[in-house]
């Protein structure tokens, strides 16, 4: 059976633009060229400004966001971006092992908002019963707007990452919008993550369908997963994968403030911790990037990863209050 999906419009629209603004900001490569186009959408409709500057306040990123509005050919942040360190180097094979400690949800992890709107700030999860009885455990950083009525279930994620466990209701299909794509589901559970550069779903238990526009039209083309496996979709074709059942527990440690490692390049593992930390962390020396490091570390406790590289691997660790850099430990500080 084919079914037609709405694409996103109206104030949900603009608020997911808004959203990939702001995760936009937070990337690597942002230009002059880039300050100018926000600009330029800004200034083009009242409502955008009044979206990004709400969405800006909720995260945090308003002194960000006051430097880029500013009419100056400068580059915009002062502060360091949260970066991910992609260069390719020769590997270095190390590991890491700590004791975890029983995590627990931060205090603070809930933003006041209306009730069809949960969201979660810097380092905080939130978990929501839905009104059907399924369960939106929201990640670090996340947006998502929610609207149920007696024919639909929908849930827009603008930015972030959610798990989901659906509720079973054949007659009323369980839709996830990020962005221009939809994932579909009856009665599962699985992950969704999306950023700036690609959309990822995780899928559980069930299967699930994520649809993303065609290349010509408003039609959407489906790609199927069941169990076990993930997608990762952005401007090139999809890339399903199989992973393994300690991989998918690994992958979604985050729902304990956990986080995974196993023979990774430190330079993921580090663009993994900044996601959460409040201080930007940043591989200065280029031979550490691809460091291999295993075990598991508290998303709310990057000293436990710092501590064990500085005691463990020649590295040293200069805190200062905006950015930590790491570099070797034979290097001039």
């Amino acid at each position: 059976m084919t079914e037609r999906v709405t694409p996103l419009r109206g104030e949900s629209a603009i608020e997911a633009q808004a959203s990939a603004w702001i995760a936009r900001m937070d990337g690597e490569n942002w230009s002059p060229a880039d300050q100018r186009e926000l600009l330029a959408w800004v200034e083009s409709d009242p409502a955008h400004r009044d979206a990004i500057r709400r969405l800006a306040s909720l995260w945090g990123e308003m002194d960000a966001l006051t430097a880029l509005l500013e009419p100056a050919p400068r580059q915009p942040r002062s502060r360091p971006r949260r970066a991910w360190l992609l260069a390719p180097l020769a590997a270095v094979t190390a590991a890491v092992v700590l004791v975890t400690i029983p995590p627990r949800l931060a205090d603070n992890s809930q933003i006041a908002a209306p009730s069809d709107l949960y969201t979660t700030a810097l380092g905080s999860q939130r978990e929501v019963t839905l009104p059907d009885g399924s369960r939106m455990h929201l990640n670090t950083r996340s947006y998502a707007r929610v609207d149920f009525g007696d024919t639909h279930r929908r849930v827009v994620l603008l930015a972030g990452e959610a798990f989901f466990q659906v509720a079973h209701e054949p007659d009323r299909p369980f839709l996830v919008e990020a962005g221009s794509r939809v994932v579909r589901a009856v009665g599962t559970a699985f992950s969704v993550h999306m950023d700036a550069r690609e959309l990822e779903v995780l899928v559980t238990e069930g299967r699930v369908e994520v649809r993303e526009p065609a290349s010509t039209g408003d039609d959407l083309q489906a790609v199927a997963l069941k169990a076990g496996q993930r997608v990762r979709v952005s401007d090139k074709a999809p890339q399903i994968e199989v992973l393994a059942e300690e991989d998918i527990e690994r992958h979604l440690l985050w729902r304990q403030q956990l986080l995974g490692f196993t023979d990774t390049p430190l330079r993921e593992v580090i663009a993994e911790y900044n996601r959460y930390a409040d201080r930007n962390i940043v591989i200065s020396d280029d031979s550490l990037r691809d460091m291999r490091i295993g075990g598991q570390f508290r998303t709310d406790d990057p000293e436990g990863l710092l501590e064990a590289l500085e005691t463990g691997f020649g590295v040293r660790v200069v805190r200062s209050a905006d950015v930590i850099l790491i570099s070797r430990l034979d290097d001039e500080p």
